[in-house]
């Protein structure tokens, strides 16, 4: 069976069952401005950061041991320390 999610992330897997998931694909926004119609892309890099790991934790959570997580995270001239 596959399902499609879409929604704000942490609210979605904070209610997801541990070690569930077979794959995750993402591309989270990257922080440097871009204009979402529902998201602020201009977060200060340390709240960004905090948001990111929060992301990583739920992950680690309910991804199965042997499942996989794709995550899309390029470089930009903006911030190039992001990839």
């Amino acid at each position: 069976m596959h399902r499609f999610i879409q929604g704000d992330c942490l609210t979605v897997m904070r209610d997801m069952p541990d070690n569930t998931v077979d794959i995750v694909v993402t591309s989270p926004p990257y922080n440097i401005g871009i204009a979402y119609s529902d998201y602020t892309d201009d977060k200060t890099d340390e709240q960004y950061l905090d948001w990111m790991r929060q992301v990583s934790v739920q992950l680690r959570r309910i991804v199965k041991d042997d499942g996989h997580v794709f995550l899309n995270v390029s470089n930009t001239n903006v911030k190039p320390w992001i990839a």
